[in-house]
């Protein structure tokens, strides 16, 4: 340093301080304490002495070009950071305003919590949205995807007919024995038909499965083609003969009676009574509402649900093996 520099308080040699720098613009003199600042970059100011610094980077923003504490902000040239330079944010101490900014620190970590908080929920609702947007494109791809299938179906039996009507008389070849096909379970043999080409088929359900029956539901009992239920692998039948297809099917009960007609009754005595009809599943709900027994009595039945319906008419026809639940009334203890 050519020049000296004296402090304009106590006269020391600003010089001979630790670390003094003119080109800082600012310094504290080591020996009174007093804070000095270029002469020169105070004009206009609104806080004449009030050193600026920028609470991003440090930045002494008295020096900056065009520099005015008049304006209630500054944007730092050296990092573009946006500083309040108003009167409440002049401290008398460096130290005074480190414990402001530590003071404030709680309340932005808060800040800071809330928003990735907010942050975090906002992207698991997202995560949750794609993955249902997911779920429900692989949905519909499936739904595509099978009926594609059953179009490619269609379009292959046509095919099939379309070729045994200019080239074999309308026949096709059958690739099951009858015997084959007994005992074969019904959509089993529905789709063995079906995809040879034959497109008249019904079938008949013969409602004859119960408890100890040898057979099962959905078990095929006959094939019978025009009439005839004798068939060998490899013949050519037409592929509009009519196919009746006869299979077991659980045994159906007819009530001869509303469900009305068995309120008030007995819970004990109705159950005798669908029981007797040949019904399988029959429970009991007691509703222990009694007190005297006087109005109500006990034991009587205050509704009756079969399969869900707890309004049957008479003549209702049930499978043998249907949920049926009697409530009736009994006393609290």
């Amino acid at each position: 340093m050519d020049d000296e520099y004296f402090c304009p308080n106590c006269g020391a040699v600003l010089n001979d301080q630790y670390g003094f720098d003119p080109s800082r613009g600012t310094w504290t003199c080591s020996c009174c304490g007093k804070h000095l600042m270029d002469g020169d970059i105070y004009d206009g100011d609104l806080y004449e002495g009030v050193a600026w610094y920028c609470d991003n980077c440090g930045a002494l923003l008295n020096r900056q070009p065009d520099f005015s504490d008049i304006y209630s902000t500054w944007t730092c040239t050296e990092c573009g950071y946006s500083n309040s330079i108003t009167e409440s944010d002049i401290y008398e101490s460096e130290e005074a305003y480190e414990s402001r900014r530590n003071s404030l620190n709680p309340l932005a970590e808060l800040l800071s919590t809330l928003i990735e908080t907010g942050f975090a929920v906002h992207s698991q609702k997202r995560k949750q949205e794609r993955e249902e947007e997911a779920e429900h494109q692989a949905e519909a791809e499936r739904l595509r995807q099978e009926r594609q299938k059953v179009q490619m179906a269609k379009n292959r039996l046509r095919r099939k007919r379309a070729m045994a009507f200019l080239f074999k008389g309308r026949k096709v070849a059958i690739h099951y024995d009858c015997e084959e096909l007994m005992g074969q379970d019904i959509s089993f043999v529905i789709s063995a038909l079906t995809d040879d080409a034959f497109s008249n088929i019904t079938t008949v359900a013969i409602k004859d499965v119960y408890e100890g029956s040898n057979c099962s539901v959905g078990e095929v009992e006959q094939v019978s083609i025009n009439g005839s239920s004798s068939f060998s692998k490899g013949d050519m039948i037409p592929y509009n003969a009519e196919i009746t297809v006869a299979y077991h099917d659980k045994k159906e009960i007819i009530i001869p009676f509303s469900e009305r007609s068995l309120r008030k009754m007995n819970y004990v005595l109705a159950g005798d009574k669908l029981q007797g009809l040949g019904f399988t599943q029959i429970y009991e709900k007691p509703i222990r509402d009694l007190t005297t027994g006087w109005i109500k009595k006990n034991g009587a039945v205050e509704k009756i649900t079969i399969g869900g319906l707890s309004h049957f008419k008479e003549n209702s026809v049930f499978a043998y093996d249907v949920n049926i639940t009697i409530e009736y009334h009994t006393f609290k203890k």
